[in-house]
């Protein structure tokens, strides 16, 4: 079973149904009625994308802790995203320029990356973002957009990901291929934790 926890945003349900037409199981809570002590019940949580900043959402720095302590994996859009690199060291700044909306083509993908696999790397993807990620450590980093603005993470050994824009977005042209890839991800550490 899939968690969505949900930020009170008008993307959440078009994420739902992309995971849910991907075979998946998907149960919805709001972050602030969201119970810490059942997320191990979870094969994957799903930060949902939001208004506002991450500083201001109950729940969703617990909720990040207590996914790495206990190895639960754990996906980041938008939002979720930017919490997530925060809580990896990266910081929160405004951009000059508010991406409501708008496409752009990714100009770097990591040749390792997990959730761009069988995605062309300079794909179009859709941002509704007015704040960016910066000073994420390079290590964590696995695409940057044209204007050098990080477009996502991964940390496969912390059971994370994470992705500034919208994969459930029509402007994002692939982005039912990349939640396929989680799904993939996160079944296969099932598997490792299985066997170890």
């Amino acid at each position: 079973m899939v968690l969505v926890v949900d930020f009170y945003d008008s993307f959440t349900y078009n994420l739902v149904h992309y995971f849910e037409n991907a075979g998946e199981e998907v149960e919805i809570v709001f972050h602030d009625q969201l119970i810490i002590e059942s997320l191990p019940s979870y094969s994957l949580v799903v930060l949902s994308p939001g208004p506002g900043l991450p500083e201001e959402k109950e729940n969703l720095f617990t909720c990040i802790s207590y996914c790495r302590q206990n190895r639960i994996p754990i996906f980041g859009v938008c939002l979720g995203f930017q919490a997530l690199g925060m809580s990896l060291g990266a910081e929160l700044a405004n951009q000059l320029t508010v991406k409501h909306g708008v496409s752009e083509r990714l100009s770097w993908v990591s040749d390792s990356s997990i959730l761009f696999q069988g995605i062309q790397k300079n794909s179009l993807v859709g941002l509704y973002h007015s704040w960016k990620l910066v000073s994420v450590p390079e290590k964590y980093l696995s695409s940057i957009s044209e204007e050098k603005v990080a477009m996502s993470l991964e940390s496969s050994d912390e059971y994370i990901l994470g992705v500034q824009f919208h994969p459930e977005s029509i402007l994002t042209t692939e982005g039912f291929k990349l939640i396929e890839n989680v799904i993939s991800w996160k079944n296969g550490l099932k598997k490792q934790r299985d066997f170890s």
